[in-house]
Order: C-alpha cells, then structure tokens, then sequence
C-alpha cells in the first residue's frame, strides 16, 4: 500500500483499518501512512473507533503519544453487577463449589470477593483487553469440559501451560478480548508479538469463556489459545461444530479468517 504524509481521507483511513484487520504485515503498511491515520483521528469518536484494529502500527501507536486522548474512553463497561451476577450464577449452576471443595455458601462468597477486589485496569483497556470473566484457577479443565459438553480432542491430561504463564490458584475477575484483535493471525505469531502486559489465553479461560457466555461467544470468533501447549506442540482452539463446542489441535502457523487468538492480561 502506498504510504503518503498529511491528513487521509475518510476512504484512506478505512483502507488502513481493513488492511490491518486483514493481517497484512505492518511493513506492507508504512509507518507514516499509519502515523497519518492516527493524527487525522481528532475527534474523540474516532480515536475510540481504532482501538479494534488489532496489534498493528495504529494500535502501537494509541499505546505510546494518543494514550491521554484514549484514555477518556477506557473506564469499564456499564452494567458490572448484572454482568457479574450472570457470570456467578452460571458457576453456582453447575456446583463448581463442589469441585473447588468448599462448601456453596463460601464458595458464592469467594466470588463475590474477587469482583469486589477487582479494578478495572485501563492501561490494559487500551491494549483491547477490555472483556471481563470471573475465572476459578482451582477447577481443572476435565470438569469445565464435562460441565460444558464440548468434546475434547485434545487430551487435556497431557496439554501444559505455554512457558511463563501460571494459572491463578484461586479466584480472580480478568480482563481480556476474546480474538478479535488478532482474528487471521497465527498463534505462533501472537505468542511473538503480544503486548507486555498481556499474554496467551488458556485452555482454562477458554472453556470458563464458554460456559460463561454460551454458544454466541463462539459464533462471533473461534478461540485459538496460544496460552496453552498440547501434547504435540499444537495450540489448542475451541470452536464450534455441528451441534455443539469441540476443543482440537491446530497448527501454532495456521491462521483463518474465522479464528482469532486470546489474550489476557497479565
């Protein structure tokens, strides 16, 4: 694409946006012609629209100079009770206390601790992770997978953790994106080019994404979990076949326009 100085047109502007959210390298693109984009989004509507754009040169840019015009923009989502009280009675509806161990009452309580305790990062906001899932490190994979019905086949018992990434122990409320920002990206890319503050999803926040939020959360994005390592060195992607969630291996150098890696932050 040919790059070029001063203010883009309205047409130039969404020429960038749809070459960034079609994977084409940020090389392919031009620093400048980027920079252009970005300096001619002087409203604050248009500064917010190019947060989805993916991990590319606009997005790198929004983390450096336009943070304090992004920034405004960034405070969590409306509606934080309703959406968490969802989330915990989802985990109450298929007695997640039991395989926590800890008794019904005490285990809604210690769900209600982890939203309490949470605080809505906005320096992650303005990297894409703006998605929030309350996530219980304590259930294994097997039980999300029975409780959820998605035929695994991945052999759970064999998939690690992708080097560096721990899985919380306890209860805590993450804050995410849930593929879109690198939908049509390898995995193996990710894994390459993620952001400091954030890293790969796993197997476990992608079943927890699940039988959170139901099939629609599929429908939108299949789930490549770079944060996960099955047995053979594949990446593990939740998706959607037939008539109900399937968890299988892709190749970490595969990409589709369907698939999209998660992410969190760290």
């Amino acid at each position: 694409m040919e790059t070029q100085a001063g203010p883009l047109s309205f047409k130039q502007g969404r020429e960038v946006e749809h070459a960034l959210g079609s994977g084409i390298e940020p090389s392919r693109i031009g620093t400048p012609l980027a920079q252009s984009w970005i300096d001619s989004a002087t409203t604050p509507i248009a500064v917010a629209e190019m947060l989805p754009l993916g991990p590319e040169e606009t997005l790198r840019r929004l983390r450096g100079e336009q943070l304090k015009q992004v920034l405004p923009f960034l405070g969590q989502p409306a509606n934080l009770d309703l959406l968490f009280e969802q989330q915990i009675a989802r985990f109450m509806a298929v007695k997640a206390w039991k395989e926590a161990k800890v008794g019904e009452g005490k285990y809604k309580d210690e769900l209600w601790a982890a939203v309490r305790s949470f605080q809505y990062r906005e320096d992650l906001a303005a990297i894409g992770l703006i998605e929030l899932m309350i996530e219980d490190g304590r259930l294994p994979d097997r039980f999300l997978a029975e409780v959820t019905e998605t035929y695994c086949y991945t052999d759970l018992a064999r998939a690690r953790n992708f080097e560096g990434i721990a899985t919380p122990s306890g209860v805590l409320v993450i804050q995410a994106q849930w593929g879109g920002k690198y939908r049509n990206r390898k995995p193996l890319w990710c894994r390459e080019n993620f952001h400091l503050l954030e890293q790969g999803g796993t197997i476990k926040e992608g079943l927890t994404g699940y039988l959170l939020f139901g099939k629609a959360w599929l429908a939108t994005c299949y789930k490549d979990l770079p944060g996960s390592v099955s047995e053979h060195g594949s990446v593990p992607c939740l998706f959607w076949l037939d008539d109900g969630p399937r968890l299988l291996d892709r190749s970490v150098d595969g990409a589709a326009s369907r698939y999209g890696s998660v992410s969190r932050g760290k």
